[in-house]
Order: C-alpha cells, then sequence, then structure tokens
C-alpha cells in the first residue's frame, strides 16, 4: 500500500518516538545535497605505486567500490569535497560518487550526499524531559554502497539512515551520466535517481545485502529480520518476492509484503538466506548463493529469477561457507571452502568447478590449496577473470588461482599484493577484475591516507614486468 507524506512523515514520528531518538536540527545534523555552484570539471588522477609497478592506488576515505566489466570505468564513494558544494554544509557523514576514467585518467563527481526526502514532523510526547522539537527535521542518508552494470549504462547507491539500523535503508536507482556530462545525480524530480521498494524501511526492514545483474536490469537482495531474498526488476519497476503457498509451493508476486515485525505477522518466504552472497550469472536470468545446512553444512543453490525455482547444485559439509563464482559460459559454476579443522581454526581450500544443475558434476578435478602456518582467515569474494583466473581476497592480501586448460589440480596460486608494505592491507571487499583491461581494482587501508582504490595491472603476466630504464 502506498503512503501519502504525510502518513510516511507521521509513521517515522512515531518509531523515533518509541525508540527515544535524539535528533538536533542545528547544521551539523541537517545534511544538505545539491549547493549549486559552478560543476566540477574532470579532474587529471595521478594514481600512487607501491614496491612494484603494477601496484597502483588512488583516492582518498574510499568505502565502496565498482568497476564497469571492460575495466574501462571505475566507481567509488569517498569522503573527498567536490569543489561545487559548499564545505560549510559538507559535514562528517558527507560523501561523495565518483567515476573515473581509466584510459584518459581523469576523475568527475556524479553524485553527493543528498538531503533524504523522510522528514519527522513534530509530535507530541508524554516524556517532559524529550519534547518535541519545534520544526520538521530531515533524517540524514549517508552513501554506502555503489554498484554498476556491466556496461556502465545503470548505477545503485545504497543509503544508511540513523532512524534504521541491522543494514542498508534504501537503494536508489539510475543512469551513469554520459562521458563529459558535469550531472549531480539525487532522489526527486529531474535527480535522475529514483528509490527502489524493495522493502519497508519505515518499519525497520533493513537490507542485508544486494547484488545488481551484469545487464543492469535486474536487483537481488536479502531483506529484514528473515533474511527474505527478494528481485526487483528495474525495467518493468515491480518487485519479485516469492513466497509458500499451498502445499509448499512457490508463489511469486509483485507486491511488497507486509514486515514481520511481530508474531501477528505470518510471513513464508520462500527462500532465506542470511548471510549470502548473491552471485548471478552472466546471462541474469538465475543468482547462485550458498545457504546453512545444518551444523558445519553449507548447500550451494541456483535461484531462477523468474520462478523463484531453487535448485540444488552440491552440499558441504564441515566446511566454511563456500565463495561462488559464475564461470563464464554460464552452465557452471566455480565453488571455493575451507576445510573446518579440530586441530586448528581451519584446514585446506578446495576448488570445485560444478555444472550449474542439479546435483552438479564436477569439471577439471579439484584444487587444493594447503594451509599456511599461522594463516587465520579463509578466502572471500572469489571472482572470475577471462576464461581461467580465479581472484579472491585471504589474510588482507589479493590472491591469484589460475587453471590453464581448465585444470583445476595443476593449477597456480600465488599472491599479487605481496609488494605491498606491511602495513598497507587489502580489505575483505569485493574485487572487480577484468580481462580487457588486465587489471583488477579492490579496497585497501593505508595508514597515513586511510582508505583508497587499490589496482593490480598486467593480471595476465605471469610476473608483474619491470619497466625499461629510460635512456
Amino acid at each position: 500500500m502506498a503512503l501519502t507524506q504525510t502518513a510516511y512523515s507521521g509513521r517515522i514520528a512515531a518509531l523515533a518516538s518509541m525508540a527515544g531518538l535524539a535528533l538536533s536540527i542545528s547544521a551539523c545534523d541537517m545534511v544538505s545535497g545539491i549547493f549549486g555552484g559552478t560543476p566540477e570539471p574532470d579532474k587529471a588522477v595521478a594514481p600512487s605505486t607501491y614496491g612494484s609497478p603494477c601496484l597502483e592506488s588512488y583516492g582518498s576515505g574510499v568505502s565502496s567500490i565498482a568497476a564497469t566489466a571492460d575495466g574501462g570505468r571505475e566507481y567509488y564513494i569517498s569522503t573527498e569535497l567536490p569543489s561545487n558544494v559548499d564545505k560549510n554544509a559538507w559535514g562528517r557523514d558527507s560523501r561523495a560518487v565518483y567515476e573515473y576514467d581509466v584510459k584518459l585518467g581523469r576523475v568527475r563527481p556524479i553524485a553527493s550526499t543528498w538531503n533524504s526526502e523522510v522528514v519527522i514532523e513534530p509530535y507530541a510526547t508524554v516524556d517532559v524531559l524529550r519534547p518535541t522539537q519545534i520544526r520538521p527535521v530531515q533524517v540524514a542518508e549517508k552513501l554506502e554502497q555503489v554498484q554498476v552494470g556491466a556496461d556502465g549504462k545503470r548505477i545503485v547507491l545504497a543509503v544508511s539512515r540513523k532512524n534504521l539500523s541491522g543494514g542498508l535503508a534504501s537503494l536508489y536507482s539510475g543512469n551513469v551520466p554520459p562521458t563529459g556530462a558535469s550531472v549531480s545525480l539525487r532522489p526527486g524530480d529531474g535527480g535522475g535517481l529514483a528509490v527502489v521498494k524493495l522493502n519497508d524501511d519505515l518499519n525497520q526492514e533493513a537490507i542485508q545485502t544486494f547484488s545488481l545483474s551484469p545487464d543492469g536490469n535486474k536487483l537481488a537482495a536479502i531483506v529484514g529480520d528473515l533474511s527474505e531474498l527478494r528481485g526487483y526488476d528495474l525495467e518493468a519497476d515491480k518487485i519479485v518476492v516469492y513466497s509458500l503457498g499451498t502445499d509448499n509451493a512457490i508463489e511469486v508476486s509483485n507486491e511488497l509484503p507486509t514486515p514481520a515485525t511481530s508474531i501477528e505477522i505470518d510471513r513464508k518466504p520462500a527462500i532465506t538466506a542470511n548471510g549470502a552472497q548473491l552471485i548471478w550469472a552472466p546471462d541474469s536470468t538465475k543468482i547462485a548463493y550458498a545457504t546453512a545446512l545444518g551444523i558445519g553444512g553449507w548447500a550451494v543453490q541456483i535461484l531462477d529469477f523468474a520462478t523463484g525455482k531453487p535448485t540444488l547444485v552440491h552440499a558441504f559439509e564441515n566446511t566454511t561457507q563456500p565463495q561462488i563464482a559464475w564461470a563464464g559460459d554460464g552452465a557452471s559454476l566455480y565453488v571455493v571452502s575451507t576445510l573446518n579443522s579440530t586441530s586448528e581454526s581451519f584446514g585446506d581450500t578446495s576448488i570445485h568447478r560444478l555444472t550449474a544443475a542439479k546435483d552438479g558434476k564436477t569439471i577439471g578435478g579439484v584444487g587444493i590449496i594447503k594451509r599456511q602456518a599461522n594463516w587465520k582467515t579463509v578466502p572471500s569474494f572469489v571472482t572470475l577473470v577471462g576464461e581461467n583466473m580465479l581472484l579472491f581476497t585471504w589474510e588482507k592480501h589479493v590472491f591469484r588461482f589460475t587453471a590453464e586448460g581448465g585444470d583445476l589440480t595443476k593449477a597456480t596460486f600465488e599472491p599479487l599484493t605481496e609488494h605491498y608494505p606491511r602495513d598497507v592491507k587489502v580489505l575483505a571487499q569485493p574485487i572487480y577484475g577484468s580481462a580487457a583491461a588486465d587489471r583488477a581494482v579492490f579496497s585497501i587501508s593505508a595508514p597515513g591516507i586511510g582508505n583508497r582504490v587499490g589496482v593490480y595491472t598486467h593480471l595476465s603476466s605471469a610476473k608483474c614486468p619491470v619497466p625499461t630504464p629510460k635512456e
């Protein structure tokens, strides 16, 4: 059911009253967005190089990154102040979205923190120690994550809000401004961004995680306390909800369900996947994910976006949560899992390639990465580059696993970021690799500088080439 602005504001006011939300109306708490001024032109960026000519980085205060499939454009959220924004209105939670053109080596801002449309109107209170504010207050939205379609045409931005805990408050979708255009995206009429009505954020229904399809036309997300998997068709502008009906048959609807915020509401989502990464197939019709299966067990499944039908590909026992990447053929999956050991925290790591079908069959054997002494983490955020190269973060570095000819048993395994200074760390966040650009981007933390966009070039080279000295 759609809410009018009055009802919208009223429900927020009720939430604030019940939670005892303390809100100030000082300038520091009012987050502004487009403040006028001359749009900032593209500016040249000279990446820093660390220890190796293949290791670069740029940006500051970076919290999220994304990239196009061809590696030609990269996007990041940063605390850097755009030149067209008044610095006096730029608060500690203010952030901007930047686009980096790899070929030109130039960066431009395409969005900055905006005024939220959520407004808390003055409301009555019985607590004299918590009187109502004397004027309406806008709830600040904070830019948290960015994702783009493979071709870079569509962008999705996720925000958090002070009045909602447990995840992201809202998603906004729009078109990336044309190259060279000085445009600052924002929600509302003429702003270029529209809210994706995937959740009921007024009833504390947060988004745990989300994933934009390669074609940029669909979204999948884990929503609410039930960790419900929902979809959204951005082209048709409609939600896709999977529920259990009679005899546990999966029913697909296009209406936002009433959030399960009390025992009086009996929601029966067809798919729940707490903590799962949602990995889209290359053709944007299916989603792979892993869900817990008893104690120490995990089920790798594939969801058909249109029907909501899940298919069990493989069940793993006594392992950590599997990390998944679709193979380029769209008919098989790479799955990385680590043995839970009784004698130490973790055992060896296995890499499988399985057919993307019921009871998936193994392709190319099983790759084994022996456990290294003193390693305390497991691989995360696996991504495929080209036909046979997997990248993942592990022990605060980026590693490459390459299976020439598809034989996983004879694959090579090596760190790419080993020449970083010891105090520079790769963060456990998604990696974006491009065979076309022969580069990978990821997030790093450098002391004295903060979080940056990390870059590794010459991905296809066995070793980083040493530049030829100029005569």
